[in-house]
């Protein structure tokens, strides 16, 4: 189970309490849109579109340290970018969408 490093985060935003906040708090309410998204890329195989989103939630993920969320969100990203396991895509987005719900549980 992962857990949030807010002292990471608190030290990328030169210790600006407001900024982890806003970041904790967008992260929290826009995570579950950027799934929303993501599935619907999926469903579509709009691959360009998959890669953007995975690749926009590793980004976030690597500010939290949360580094088995952003590698299966890179996963993702990969798969997508070249066109590759495009047949488990499925199975990467239930994995990533159960482990980004467990995070935000412990914001």
């Amino acid at each position: 189970m992962q857990t949030p490093n807010i002292e990471k985060l608190k030290s990328l935003l030169a210790n600006d309490d407001n900024m982890v906040a806003k970041f904790l708090d967008i992260f929290k309410n826009e995570t579950p849109r950027q799934l929303s998204k993501l599935s619907d890329a999926i469903y579509d195989k709009k691959w360009d579109n998959v890669s953007t989103i995975a690749h926009g939630i590793k980004s976030q993920a690597k500010y939290l340290d949360l580094l088995e969320l952003a590698d299966k969100a890179s996963e993702i990203e990969l798969c997508a970018e070249n066109k590759e396991d495009l047949d488990h895509m499925d199975m990467f987005y239930a994995q990533l969408e159960e482990m980004l719900r467990e995070v935000i549980g412990k914001i």
